[in-house]
This record gives structure tokens, C-alpha cells and sequence, in this order.
């Protein structure tokens, strides 16, 4: 986007400066997210009768089959495993501190664990694929290089990941039955989602909305939003029992669900109306235009400001791998209530590890010269 190649963006990011804190505080911070994610995962499993069960019917849960509590609402917090995981991955394989470093290696195996249980009680393939994917992300930025080696095995993977990974979410029903019961429900499920013509022409079908969106945002009629959806996703932070129950506020139907009946003619599904239809909608083509270079600034401001201490902060590959990952999701969701929910738990983890645990500036930093000494992968 024109935005991304804006000199202003690389001039101001010279004022935010991020300095190094001590170990012990970024290994604090990590455990501490850590268990935030435990506890979550458990009081957002217990409302279903308990995390196994909640990880059987996850599929249902997903699709609105098996209704959801208040407890919901921990769900946001499930993924901060994600960026605790990333920090202790940081300490032990770029740190590579002397003391207790067997100790930190079973805290980053069980924070592998988290994670994966997180990623499955959403149900959904996008997460875990990028959190494995960040690693080998991690490598090729501070190494500056590509493995073919691990990359063609890696994408046939992620393809597979995606092709049959919501089969997989679907098997987990069977898991009070044994691990046989889940592989022939696997099995059974593959043969049923071929027969019935679904596969990879399924999985291409998804693909197909942000079109739909797009032909929708200039054909049907409607009152421009004028990006108001921003405010309505900050809302939709706070539990419903609150906003609506104390301040008596409900929050209004969004552009997602103006899309959803212009695409679906219904609205029994959120369809996401992708970066482009959403500002159309907002504020037609100049919406498209303004929208267009703030999103392209932002993020070559936030790259000039990361890529500067990639180097000399050891835990900065995972954040910066992190935040390319949470910047660049937004294109094809495009509805900010969805995107602000989806990673809210990365705005926390986030602002405590900068504000609470690290160093920032707003004043004008010194030139930076690379670490060429330090540590690699």
C-alpha cells in the first residue's frame, strides 16, 4: 500500500526507542502469562463440564451448536500462552542463559503444550499454524535466510494442516471413546467430506467471500459507516453484562453484519467483509484511499521501529514475527470488533511487556548499530 513507502513512517519511528530489561523480570513476565493462560483455559473450559470436554465438543462450540456461558469471555486470554511461549523460547534458544536452563526448557515444553491445547479449543486452523510458523519465521528473519530444506516439508504440511484440519477438530468428539475411536472418526469423516464433494474445493469456497464483499460494498444500498465500527470493537471488549447491564449501552450491528445479509441474504453467520469492502463500506472510494495509506504507515512505522533493535534484543525476532503475524491478519478480516477480539489477548501481553517490563521512549534515539556478536539461532 502507498502508506508502506511514506518517509514520514520511517522518520517518526526514530522517536520510539525500546530498551533491554533484566532477564529475570522478561522471565517473570513469561510465567506469569503463562499461568494467566492456565487459568483462563480452565474457567472458560468449566463451563462446558471441564477442559476435555471442551476440547471434544469444540467443533460444536464453533458452530454455535453447544451454547457458550458467560465464561466466554476468558477465551480472549487463552492466547497469551502464544506470546509466553514466544518469550521463554527467546530466553532459552537466543539467551541461552547458563542457570536454570533445564528448568527453563521444561517451562517452554509445557508452554508448547498450552498452546497447542489453546490453539484446538478454538478450533480453529489459522492459530496453530501460526505459532508453529512463527519459529521457523524467527529463524529466517534473524538468520536473513531461507531453508528450502524445511520450507517445502513445512508448506506440504500447513497445506494438509488446512485441508483436514477442521476434520480433526471434528474427530475430537470421539475422544472419551480412546484414541482408536478418534482416528476411525477421522477416517470416516474424510471419506464422508469426499464423497459429498467437499475437500479442496470446500476449503477454495472459503476464499470466495471477500469477493462477494467487495461486489456487495459497491452494488448494494446503505448508509456509509464512517468507520465507527473501530469504536463499536473497543466495546465489544467489555462483557456484555456490563455494557448492557450496568450503562444499559448495546452494541450495534456492525458492517460484518451488514455484509453477512447482503452476501448470505440472512444473518445467521458473521461473514468478515475483508480490508477492502470494509472501507468502501465505510466511506466508499475515499474511504478505499484513506484507509489504505493509514494501514500501510502504521505498518511500515511499526517495522522501521522493531527491524532497529532486531538484533540487540534478544526477545525482539519473536515480538516482531508476532505483530507482522497480528498486523497482517486484519486484510482478510477486515471487521475491527472481530480483529480486536481475536487479539486482544496480543494488546495485553503487548502493553506489559513494554510498559510494564520493558523500556520505552518517546524521545529521539541514537543512531543504531547492529549486534554483530550476538547470539544466533
Amino acid at each position: 500500500m502507498v502508506g508502506f513507502y511514506a518517509k514520514s513512517a520511517t522518520k517518526y519511528s526514530k522517536y520510539f526507542s525500546i530498551q533491554q530489561n533484566k532477564d529475570g523480570k522478561i522471565i517473570l513476565c513469561a510465567i506469569g502469562l503463562l499461568l494467566f493462560a492456565c487459568l483462563s483455559i480452565q474457567i472458560y473450559g468449566s463451563q462446558y463440564g471441564g477442559v476435555l470436554v471442551a476440547l471434544t465438543q469444540t467443533n460444536l462450540i464453533r458452530a454455535g451448536v453447544v451454547e457458550s456461558g458467560p465464561l466466554v469471555f476468558f477465551k480472549q486470554f487463552i492466547f497469551t500462552s502464544f506470546f509466553a511461549s514466544y518469550l521463554l523460547a527467546a530466553i532459552v534458544f537466543i539467551r541461552k542463559p547458563k542457570k536454570f536452563r533445564i528448568i527453563l526448557l521444561v517451562i517452554f515444553a509445557f508452554s508448547v503444550v498450552v498452546a497447542f491445547v489453546a490453539a484446538t479449543l478454538s478450533s480453529g486452523r489459522i492459530p496453530l499454524i501460526n505459532y508453529f510458523l512463527g519459529f521457523y519465521l524467527v529463524s529466517v528473519v534473524y538468520r536473513g535466510k531461507l531453508s528450502l530444506s524445511i520450507t517445502i516439508p513445512a508448506m506440504i504440511g500447513v497445506f494438509l494442516f488446512i485441508l483436514y484440519g477442521k476434520v480433526l477438530f471434528f474427530s475430537l468428539t470421539a475422544i472419551p471413546k480412546g484414541l482408536d475411536a478418534v482416528i476411525e472418526t477421522f477416517t470416516q469423516a474424510i471419506q464422508n467430506d469426499t464423497s459429498s464433494g467437499g475437500g479442496l474445493y470446500t476449503l477454495m469456497s472459503n476464499f470466495v467471500y471477500p469477493v462477494h464483499s467487495l461486489d456487495s460494498a459497491f452494488k448494494e444500498v446503505y448508509e456509509p459507516s464512517l468507520f465507527v465500527d473501530w469504536i463499536y470493537g473497543f466495546m465489544a471488549l467489555i462483557p456484555s453484562r456490563i455494557l448492557d447491564g450496568l450503562f444499559g449501552i448495546e452494541v450495534p450491528p456492525t458492517t460484518s453484519d451488514l455484509n453477512s445479509e447482503f452476501v448470505l441474504e440472512v444473518r445467521t453467520t458473521t461473514i468478515p467483509p475483508g480490508v477492502l469492502a470494509f472501507s468502501i463500506y465505510s466511506m466508499s472510494w475515499l474511504g478505499l484511499i484513506i484507509f489504505c495509506f493509514l494501514y500501510g504507515w502504521f505498518g511500515r512505522y511499526l517495522q522501521s521501529i522493531l527491524l532497529r533493535y532486531i538484533h540487540n534484543i534478544y526477545w525482539m525476532p519473536f515480538f516482531y514475527v508476532l505483530t507482522l503475524q497480528v498486523w497482517t491478519d486484519y486484510t482478510p478480516t477486515g471487521d475491527p470488533r472481530l480483529y480486536l477480539i481475536n487479539y486482544f489477548w496480543f494488546l495485553l501481553s503487548s502493553t506489559i511487556l513494554l510498559l510494564g517490563i520493558g523500556k520505552i521512549s518517546l524521545t529521539k534515539s541514537p543512531k543504531y548499530q547492529a549486534n554483530k556478536s550476538g547470539d544466533r539461532i
